[in-house]
């Protein structure tokens, strides 16, 4: 009667086996969904910045320029990834 109330029933072991074989079978499209939704975020939160500080020419005084240079390198690195998304996971 112990055993019982401590042992998982059937029905959870083959929800977890299902669960556990969708994981692995999907888990490289996760990857590439997640490194796709996180790159475009990138690219539009960069262009953003790029055009705050074409807008506002106080932000170019120094620090700023290297922000500018980072967002600049950020932008190309992410289309970059988009790029070859597709060769990684093939």
């Amino acid at each position: 009667m112990l055993m019982c109330l401590f042992r998982p029933s059937i029905r959870e072991n083959i929800h977890y086996w299902k669960l556990n074989n969708l994981i692995h079978k999907y888990k490289m499209d996760i990857y590439a969904n997640l490194t796709i939704f996180f790159a475009t975020s990138s690219i539009f939160i960069s262009l953003v910045v790029i055009a705050v500080h074409i807008s506002i020419p106080k932000l170019l005084q120094h620090p700023g320029e290297f922000i500018l240079i980072q967002c600049f390198s950020q932008f190309f690195l992410d289309v970059h990834w988009l790029e070859v998304i597709d060769s990684f996971w093939k």
